[in-house]
């Protein structure tokens, strides 16, 4: 849940891998200062990709809606753990 809203991680994992600069990507569950519930969303690009945190979000926000994307996207070179969605689709 995002508020009132329902956003299934898997849908902004899916979204955010939809990029063809990104390798794969996990959408967390967060815990926010305010007791809210948001969605962060990590990012590992393709050797050579140069997209910004700032743009996945805005991406992200155009695909889905404010309310639906993640309220912050965090690049990283390291390898995601756990399941999640690929560029090429589901890796369990």
């Amino acid at each position: 849940m995002k508020g009132s809203y329902a956003v299934y991680l898997n849908e902004v994992e899916q979204a955010a891998s939809a990029d063809p600069q990104i390798l794969e990507a996990a959408a967390p569950s967060l815990r926010l200062a305010d007791s809210a519930e948001g969605i962060g969303c990590l990012v590992r690009l393709v050797e050579g990709g140069d997209v910004s945190a700032d743009d996945v979000l805005a991406q992200l926000r155009d695909a889905d809606g404010t309310q639906r994307a993640p309220c912050r996207v965090v690049l990283t070179d390291e390898p995601l753990p756990g399941t999640r969605w690929m560029a090429d689709g589901f890796e369990g």
